[in-house]
């Protein structure tokens, strides 16, 4: 989500690869839709967010994905990993 002040928070430095911030609109989170799946109920203080490439995540043989000649780096290779980031207490 994006809020009024990404522009101003939002900017990479001069590095081809900076890592870049994204300040949540509060509002916009109060009123998500949820399409009648509950809520989790984490306030934004308390998740642990991990960003992810599919592919990287679990293309190389040691990502312990099964099936690995057709399931790494894809959505179902990725879904195996989940209780690992669990465990790590990413939520």
């Amino acid at each position: 989500l994006d809020s009024a002040g990404a522009e101003v928070w939002n900017k990479r430095g001069g590095a081809k690869y900076a890592p870049s911030a994204v300040i949540p609109d509060f509002l916009a989170l109060r009123s998500f839709n949820w399409e009648g799946v509950e809520s989790p109920g984490y306030g934004l203080k308390d998740l642990v967010i991990y960003e992810a490439h599919v592919r990287s995540f679990t293309r190389h043989p040691d990502s312990g994905v099964e099936q690995w000649d057709s399931q790494a780096g894809t959505f179902l290779g990725f879904i195996q990993k989940i209780p690992h980031l669990v465990r790590l207490g990413i939520n």
